[in-house]
């Protein structure tokens, strides 16, 4: 698996957004879109924090194998937000449905 697909693969199975990974490492959605998509590849730096972010090496980042199947769970991911982007996850996640619920029964 070519790094491009990797970190959109981590991501993806973490169920997060391109808009939340860029804020956490400060860069752009852009920025990570180019990764993604491989028009672009981060530098060692960048690839240090991709590798702390996605909680694996280096190693295991840019080796081309499958990785195996992702065990973090969702209160690690929970764990790495901001109160604000909880708040957020929250509101879209169970307060827009209960409001919905509310208006049409």
């Amino acid at each position: 698996m070519e790094l491009a697909e990797r970190l959109k693969y981590e991501r993806e199975e973490r169920k997060l957004s391109q808009s939340f990974v860029a804020k956490e490492l400060n860069i752009s959605r852009q920025l990570l879109s180019k990764w993604e998509l491989g028009k672009s590849i981060p530098d060692l730096e960048m690839i240090q924090l991709l590798s702390e972010f996605y909680n694996f090496s280096i190693d295991e980042l840019l080796n081309k194998t499958p990785p195996e199947k992702t065990t973090s769970s969702i209160l690690e991911t929970i764990s790495k937000m901001e109160p604000e982007d909880i708040i957020e996850l929250l509101i879209l996640g169970f307060g827009l449905p209960l409001i919905l619920f509310a208006v049409f029964f």
